[in-house]
């Protein structure tokens, strides 16, 4: 009987799955409104372009133009909440796996395209995020200079 009684206090009532069905939509990806496609082109030492996938999910790339013995970070917005950020920490044999990395970010809520903002005059880069926020990127550098985080 105690099972019984512990087995129903932990299923979620009907009311608590509604809410959380309500709460938490998936996003979903449309096809019908196609990507922003933005060429490579930069400002000073970054490079950036924008472009979509199959799929159907946008993003927009970052990355350095020079690099020193292939020590450099690299970062993809996608249109479904992702930052993944790319390290490389120099040249060296395949077989060891410590030279490279990636992590992986979500931002939420996800409610806008990503879309890549690039102005050579002002010597800016920046990037507005699936959930509005902006991502400032240092043209000296390309790398991350400021988050300001969306809705």
């Amino acid at each position: 009987m105690r099972r019984l009684l512990l087995l129903a206090a932990l299923l979620p009532l009907p009311a608590a799955a509604q809410t959380v069905r309500t709460s938490f939509k998936p996003f979903a990806i449309s096809a019908a409104t196609p990507c922003p496609r933005v060429n490579p082109s930069h400002v000073d030492n970054t490079q950036g372009y924008a472009d979509g996938l199959r799929s159907g999910n946008c993003f927009v790339s970052i990355g350095p133009m020079t690099t020193h013995n292939l020590i450099y970070r690299a970062y993809t917005i996608f249109g479904d909440g992702l930052l993944m950020v790319f390290s490389s920490y120099g040249d060296g044999e395949d077989s060891n796996p410590n030279l490279t990395s990636a992590r992986e970010f979500r931002f939420f809520p996800r409610r806008a395209t990503p879309a890549l903002h690039m102005s050579a005059s002002a010597g800016t880069v920046s990037i507005t995020m699936a959930d509005g926020g902006a991502l400032h990127i240092d043209p000296a550098t390309a790398q991350i200079r400021s988050l300001d985080r969306g809705a």
